[in-house]
């Protein structure tokens, strides 16, 4: 890309104004779409190692790993996937909800 070139467009969220009869979405449907999981277990990766670094780092390096640090630290990755998720699904259900008002009008 030269700097005459205009960048490619962003891609943009479609949100249908009403979602088709078959399609499901509800909360736990939402949070189950691919590409929702894909983004959650992206983040989770990413921030959780962060997390764990700092609150298990000192642990790990020494080797003092007894099982309830192990679960500790599941529960560090399993906090930025829940955050991401709801928040994911959250900004979807609001978009579907102005879409559909949107089109009322």
């Amino acid at each position: 890309m030269t700097l005459l070139t205009p960048p490619p467009p962003l891609r943009s969220i479609a949100v249908s104004p009403q979602p088709a009869p078959a399609e499901d979405c509800t909360w736990w449907a939402i949070a189950r779409r691919r590409s929702i999981v894909t983004r959650a277990l992206k983040t989770s990766l990413f921030v959780g190692t962060i997390l764990v670094g700092i609150n298990h780092g000192d642990a790990l390096l020494r080797g003092d790993c007894p099982p309830d640090r192990w679960l500790k630290i599941g529960l560090t990755y399993l906090v930025p996937y829940s955050v991401a998720t709801f928040a994911s699904v959250s900004t979807l259900r609001e978009l579907m909800r102005t879409d559909r008002t949107r089109s009322k009008t």
